[in-house]
Order: structure tokens, then sequence, then C-alpha cells
């Protein structure tokens, strides 16, 4: 997924993804797009329209935000030109892991998703994890594990601790940004 680096610390790194952002998904033999990746092939190229499918008409941004060492990335999902905030979608996932194309991380495939406000929650793809589980991808106690990350997340979150503090709220992107394509060479880094 190609994105614009907003901030690179040794306590955190923060991502922008826009609209028209070019990006790659897992595909079968035939080209379509599986989220099973026993049945993976290729990598389809793509451009990153946006999180919400039914309003891709309006501007959708993403801002990922992932504390060194952490297993999750929580990212921030805006839209509209007032950027109301959708959802705070935490991806829990490996820690980034620096490489010659930028960051490397691996998806638990488990996901939470929180209203706007922080008030609720609900877990997502909870049945995409058993196939990875049932093919010997992951263990059963790294599925534990990731459940177990995403429970600090959900305290985190309960604590306005940071990102959930507000601070990324008001942030805006430079307006000269335009949507980046993948580095040339990204898949053989």
């Amino acid at each position: 997924m190609a994105t614009t680096v907003v901030e690179d610390t040794a306590e955190r790194t923060v991502l922008y993804l826009q609209q028209g952002a070019e990006f790659c998904l897992p595909a079968n033999a035939e080209g379509v797009l599986t989220k099973d990746l026993t049945e993976a092939t290729q990598l389809l190229p793509l451009r990153w329209e946006g999180h919400d499918f039914a309003r891709r008409a309006i501007l959708q941004e993403q801002i990922a935000i992932a504390l060194t060492g952490d297993a999750h990335a929580v990212l921030l999902r805006r839209s509209g030109v007032e950027r109301t905030i959708d959802e705070w979608y935490v991806n829990l996932q490996a820690p980034f892991r620096r490489s010659g194309a930028g960051f490397d991380t691996t998806d638990h495939a488990l996901d939470l998703i929180l209203s706007p406000d922080l008030s609720s929650h609900r877990w997502k793809d909870e049945d995409e994890l058993e196939r990875p589980v049932a093919s010997g991808r992951f263990s059963g106690a790294e599925a534990m594990a990731f459940r177990e990350e995403g429970e600090r997340v959900l305290a985190h979150a309960a604590r306005r601790d940071p990102p959930f503090d507000h601070a990324w709220e008001e942030w805006r992107p430079c307006p000269e940004w335009v949507a980046p394509d993948l580095r040339v060479g990204w898949d053989v880094v």
C-alpha cells in the first residue's frame, strides 16, 4: 500500500492514505480477489477509493498510527471536506518492520472497529481468523494472543490513551500531496 509518511520516530510511525493511492490485494489464479491466503497466487494492483464503498464519491482518507513494537495499527478513518471521523479501525498485525520498500507487517486477520466517539466497538473477521488457524498458518495460541492484543487496545481506548487522545483528529494533510504509487521494485526488496 503506497502511503505518505507523516511521522517516523523511535516512538511511532504515522502514515497517511488518500484516495487514489496504489495498493495490491491477494487474488487467486483467476484474478479474483480473495481473503483466504491459501488460495492467493498473485497480488492484484488497485487504487484505494476509500473505506466506505457506498460513499466513494466523497473524500475518504485514513491516518495509520503504529506505536513502535505494538502488534496493531490504529487507523483513523475520516470522510468529507470537514474530515468527520467515520470510525477507529484497529488492524491487528505484526509490529512494523523496516524494509527497502518502507515498512512490512503481517496481518493477523482479526480486527476491531470502534465508533467515532469510542463508546462502542465490534470485532471484525473472527471467522476469517479460523481459516489460517485451521491451515496451520497461525496457532491457536497465536490467535488467542491476537485477541488479547485487541483487548489491550480497547483498554487504551477507554482511557483515551494515545492515539485515542484526540491529538490526530484535527490533523490535516498538506493540500499539495498527491496520491502515491507503489515504488518500482517494492515486491522484490
